[in-house]
């Protein structure tokens, strides 16, 4: 069995949707041409601001968050949000999951 390791740096909220949407079909492309009987594991920083569960979201994301009372996805700006819902869309299009997520807040 392999493993295949994919490090990514997805663009911030302030660029352009588009920029955004390419972004996550070129990973969603790459991650088809993985065997699916190997280990693939996508690092790096999505900026999507996961520090909150929302109903149907433990199966991707797990059971733990971090938050504190700053971090509430009422606090997101427009552009947090459409990268946190652009991240959830992927990981239920190619079926991952949270079991192993690993969250680290900036600081």
């Amino acid at each position: 069995m392999g493993i295949s390791l994919t490090n990514v740096y997805a663009p911030h909220a302030g660029l352009t949707s588009q920029t955004k949407t390419d972004f996550y079909d070129s990973l969603a492309h790459l991650v088809r041409q993985h065997p699916p009987n190997q280990i693939n594991l996508i690092l790096g920083d999505f900026d999507a601001r996961l520090m909150e569960i929302l109903p149907g979201e433990r199966t991707i994301l797990g059971q733990f968050s971090y938050r504190d009372p700053e971090s509430a996805i009422s606090n997101r700006s427009s552009g947090q949000l459409e990268n946190r819902k652009m991240f959830i869309d992927l990981c239920l299009e190619e079926t991952f999951t949270g079991k192993y997520l690993v969250l680290q807040t900036d600081g």
